[in-house]
């Protein structure tokens, strides 16, 4: 869930709670950073995440086939024949 907020002056107010729609999160702390992205709630069942902007759509994808013993499945299917 994801929350709308703004600030004005001493005033913190809050807007509805909605579904939070595959946002993309930073992950310095797996790059070996010391620092935090996110910051949980006390009642340990929030947190708070600094989201990534937009992101470029993945590039297109293609199949890769790999074919492993292959040669001992030919074998094995069409044996040599002896001269």
């Amino acid at each position: 869930m994801v929350v709308d907020y703004s600030v004005a002056g001493a005033s913190f107010k809050a807007g509805p709670p909605r579904p939070w729609p595959g946002a993309r999160y930073t992950a310095r702390a797996l790059l070996g950073s010391r620092a935090r992205d996110f910051d949980l709630h006390p009642d340990g069942n929030r947190l708070a995440l600094a989201t990534v902007g937009p992101v470029a759509p993945p590039a297109r994808r293609f199949p890769v086939d790999i074919f492993l013993n292959f040669f001992d499945e030919l074998r094995r299917i069409a044996p040599a024949q002896k001269r």
